[in-house]
This record gives structure tokens, C-alpha cells and sequence, in this order.
């Protein structure tokens, strides 16, 4: 009678342990991809501040170097 008690009170903590085991798992493979993904935005965040795109993203926007003569051409349909 008392190994049988002993047996059904080990039952709850090693449930308890195996899903604990099986969620941490499942954590790990879980930071693996977010972990991927934020290299990905790392690298495109830095291709981003590049000097090339930051001055092709200037230029789509209107802006001039320095030193550069503006001018508005009127009647062009986009």
C-alpha cells in the first residue's frame, strides 16, 4: 500500500518534468529561427544605410547633392 502512494504521488512531478523537457525543446528550436530571422534583418538593415542606397533613396525623393543645380521641368505627364 505505501509503494503504490509513493508510485501515484512520483506520477504528477514526472509528468511535470517529461513536459517541461518537451517545452524547452520546442523553445530552442524556436530561438533557432528567430534567431536566423534577425540575422537576415541585420544584414538587409545594413544594406539599407549603405551610402548607395541611402543616395538612390534621396534621389527618388527629389533631393540634390550639394553644389547641384535644380530644375523643374513642367508638363511631363509620370
Amino acid at each position: 500500500m505505501v509503494c503504490f502512494a509513493l508510485i501515484v504521488s512520483a506520477i504528477g512531478p514526472a509528468y511535470h518534468l517529461v513536459k517541461t523537457y518537451r517545452q524547452a525543446g520546442a523553445t530552442k528550436a524556436e530561438l533557432r529561427l528567430v534567431q536566423a530571422e534577425n540575422g537576415l534583418l541585420e544584414r538587409r538593415v545594413k544594406h539599407v544605410r549603405s551610402d548607395a542606397v541611402l543616395r538612390r533613396e534621396a534621389r527618388r525623393q527629389g533631393m540634390i547633392v550639394p553644389g547641384e543645380q535644380a530644375y523643374v521641368v513642367n508638363g511631363i505627364k509620370p
